[in-house]
């Protein structure tokens, strides 16, 4: 069996937005922002402390309660702290051409979102390193399943992550993802682009992938 080395990194990954489902308001297919954070397993904690500290009113608010300004705030603490910051968005003609390709797949959601997690998690990691990830959970959407076909994805290319789902209200780390899918949103892509360590992905679905998932 391959040896791996404990990641001195740590990922914390939410999403904005409910995997292939409609709005019921206007009808059209749900948007979906992924975001992950990657950060010190040291750090982290002092960077809370901090984050609290500075911005006491931004703490207890999830992202989609803030204006862009503030979101932009504190996308700039982050980008300044050396925190990375990863996104991606799987937009409404996303997922009405999935829907079309896999008309009869009742797992559509899970399955991109399995995709994706797989593809920003492997952005980042090294293969001789054994990682951690903690996803928030989602009362809207299986994350769990999702997790599984990730690790599946994750497997097959040799890499090593103990990826768990965990709860805002306990961890407070997963407070970073929420704001930035909200950045993602709310935060014109080309005042994102300016920060070194804000990432914006490109969804990459490749066929390889689907085939893995979508025919087992």
């Amino acid at each position: 069996m391959r040896s791996t080395l404990p990641s001195y990194f740590k990922f914390y990954a939410d999403i904005s937005g409910i995997p292939n489902t409609v709005n019921k308001k206007t009808g059209d297919i749900q948007d979906v922002v992924l975001a992950m954070t990657s950060v010190s397993k040291r750090s982290i904690k002092p960077l809370l402390f901090d984050i609290e500290k500075r911005y006491p009113r931004y703490w207890n608010r999830k992202g989609h309660q803030l204006e862009s300004k503030e979101l932009e705030i504190i996308v700039n603490y982050l980008n300044k702290n050396d925190i990375l910051m990863f996104t991606i968005n799987f937009d409404k003609k996303d997922w009405a051409k999935y829907r079309k390709l896999y008309p009869n797949e009742t797992d559509l959601g899970p399955k991109v979102m399995g995709i994706l997690y797989y593809f920003i998690l492997k952005y980042f990691a090294k293969k001789k390193f054994m990682y951690e990830a903690v996803c928030c959970h989602d009362t809207m959407f299986d994350v769990h399943q999702s997790i599984v076909l990730c690790k599946r994805l994750l497997r097959k290319i040799d890499m090593d992550f103990d990826i768990t789902v965990g709860y805002r209200d306990i961890n407070p780390e997963l407070r970073l993802p929420d704001w930035i899918a909200q950045a993602r949103r709310k935060i014109p892509i080309e005042n994102l682009e300016r920060y070194d360590n804000f990432y914006i992905l490109k969804n990459r679905l490749y066929k390889k992938y689907r085939d893995f998932l979508f025919k087992s």
